[in-house]
């Protein structure tokens, strides 16, 4: 699925063409060399990402794109934002940030070791939890 023209690039999202050249099967390295090969001012890219990721926003700016049911924990550490643990498995709190989604009233507690990219929404945002420190 092709990513709208001015849309953010997510981690996750796939360079499908550098100007007219199809790149979509290149690794790093090629699609860099299609990049420093152009003689042109701009480059134009053109991006695919799949159907039904969700952008999510972390505390520092930072978004990444993540299928639904994907964990956040790992889309964390994708875009390095720091994310302290405790256990890894929900019991302590030590992770805990708060999750809010188009539509939200309040944002609802989340446990970034154990939590999942939500359903039903294309974007939702992680913000510091308050209940400890």
């Amino acid at each position: 699925n092709a990513v709208k023209a001015g849309a953010d690039v997510l981690v996750g999202d796939r360079v499908l063409m550098v100007d007219a050249s199809a790149c979509a099967d290149d690794d790093f390295d090629g699609v860099a060399g299609l990049i420093g090969a152009s003689e042109r001012d701009r480059v134009e890219l053109t991006l695919g990402r799949r159907v039904g990721t969700v952008r999510i926003i972390f505390p520092n700016g930072a978004a990444a794109g993540g299928l639904p049911g994907a964990p956040l924990r790992e889309l964390a550490a994708s875009v390095d934002y720091p994310v302290k643990y405790g256990c890894t498995s929900g019991s302590c709190g030590v992770c805990e940030h708060r999750l809010r989604t188009p539509g939200d009233d309040s944002p609802r507690y989340t446990r970034l070791c154990v939590a999942r990219v939500p359903r039903g929404s294309e974007v939702a945002q992680i913000l510091p939890g308050d209940r400890y420190g």
